[in-house]
């Protein structure tokens, strides 16, 4: 099952079985209090109102399963990134399926999202080579263009200062050498890197 099909089934459950199982609840909640009937018997309807809950309760964990689960790879991520921020750009891939924790997975995407920002507004590049690579207990993630390198334009550098912000709260490492050949930026991450960020940078 695909990421996209893994949301769109948790939707449906949310918005289908979820919903009317809480409306028949709610029902239920209607009838128990003005329905006249022996001890027993509201025994007997509470009792199916408990279970009414536990079945929503494990509707809900698999909705949450499903969508922690279709969160896209770093890989995946990678591919969606290059095609929304570098249209028309050639690219060459060569990305490893890499496992870091939650945090350090959603900084590596935002890093790579200021890179590949600053690419297309001040590289004048027409190539992009992409290497994720996995050795000793270390991601590699190498960015190339082909652009016009040499001195950074102010914003161009702020933003990858951010970047390198960013790789530091991970645990990490971000550099980055430019000529007149083009630019080649180089994050290494821990794979055991510890969440000790907050996101604090949006």
């Amino acid at each position: 099952m695909t990421s996209s099909e893994r949301i769109r089934l948790a939707q449906e459950l949310h918005d289908g079985i979820a919903q009317d199982l809480v409306g028949i609840g709610y029902q239920l909640d209607l009838l128990v209090g003005d329905l006249e009937t022996t001890p027993e018997s509201k025994k007997q309807l509470r009792k199916l109102r408990f279970d009414i809950d536990d079945v929503i309760t494990r509707v809900r964990r698999e909705m949450f399963e499903l969508r922690a689960s279709a969160t896209p790879s770093i890989s995946e991520g990678l591919v969606q990134l290059i095609k929304e921020n570098c249209p028309g750009l050639t690219t060459s891939l060569e990305l490893a399926e890499i496992q870091l924790p939650p945090q350090a997975h959603q900084q590596v995407l935002k890093i790579a999202k200021e890179i590949f920002r600053n690419i297309y507004a001040h590289s004048h590049a027409s190539f992009i080579s992409i290497s994720l690579k996995h050795a000793d207990s270390v991601a590699e993630l190498e960015i190339a263009d082909n652009g016009i390198g040499g001195p950074m334009h102010k914003s161009e550098r702020f933003g990858l200062l951010g970047a390198r912000e960013r790789a530091s709260d991970i645990g990490g490492t971000l550099g980055w050498i430019t000529d007149t050949g083009g630019t080649k930026v180089l994050l290494r991450i821990p794979t055991f890197a510890s969440d000790r960020s907050d996101d604090g940078h949006g």
